[in-house]
């Protein structure tokens, strides 16, 4: 059984997971590498569950998903100071990822969901009610939006 999880982007914590978002296809899973306290938050989450990518920062929007692909596992003999800094790491599988602020502008608000305090938890699963709602929106805002020159949407993203 799948299990959904929110990841949230706290200001550039998790930009690691968005990294090469325009160069992957959907059939190339990435090597994503996770701090500590990344890893504190991730520890739960098992193979075929599906990360739901939440912004914070002020945007409050949903900009993506991912499978995941091989749960968080230990940098094996960490020697470079990057190993160090991100001493574990995830295989992740693209699924959608949204990719300009007139995309994400489109699922700040998505009607049905159980509740919307997400930015109140540092990681949370959610029900698959929800979890299908948010995919679908996310589907359903890319290649689309309509100019938000005058949002203050745009200087927070």
């Amino acid at each position: 059984m799948t299990t959904y999880w929110v990841e949230l982007s706290l200001c550039n914590d998790w930009s690691d997971w968005h990294r090469g978002a325009d160069t992957q296809s959907a059939d190339e899973t990435e090597l994503t590498h996770l701090t500590e306290s990344q890893y504190s938050r991730a520890m739960q989450v098992q193979e075929n569950d599906i990360l739901l990518h939440y912004v914070l920062g002020g945007v409050y929007c949903w900009a993506g998903y991912s499978h995941v692909v091989k749960p968080p596992t230990p940098t094996q003999d960490p020697q470079s100071e990057s190993d160090k800094m991100f001493p574990y790491s995830m295989r992740i599988r693209q699924g959608t990822w949204l990719t300009s602020p007139e995309e994400c502008f489109l699922t700040r608000s998505i009607i049905g969901l159980s509740h919307n305090n997400w930015h109140r938890k540092g990681y949370v699963r959610v029900k698959l009610s929800d979890a299908l709602l948010i995919i679908k929106a996310v589907n359903d805002a890319v290649g689309k939006g309509a100019p938000i020159n005058d949002d203050p949407f745009l200087d927070k993203w």
